[in-house]
């Protein structure tokens, strides 16, 4: 019959790192880039961004995203932008 201290000293052979089969280390990365003028009463505006993360998961894939935006203004007077 086993006693309780010799239950307590088996070396245990193998180990598992239950968090580590689940989740990995991730990066994330956003690069943005911005150009605007303005000529007389007009204002131009572009911008891009590139964004990726990788994911914390293992069974899932990461996040990637583009964006592109163009903005235009005019102003008709001291008052009303359109």
């Amino acid at each position: 019959m086993l006693k309780a201290d010799e239950i307590s000293d088996n070396p245990y052979v193998k180990t598992f790192d239950q968090l580590g089969q689940v989740f990995k280390p991730g990066t994330f990365m956003t690069n943005y880039a911005s150009f605007g003028q303005r000529r007389g009463q007009s204002n131009f505006n572009a911008s891009i961004q590139n964004t990726r993360e990788s994911g914390v998961l293992n069974l899932m894939s990461g996040f990637n995203r583009q964006n592109f935006r163009l903005n235009i203004d005019h102003a008709l007077n001291d008052q009303i932008d359109v």
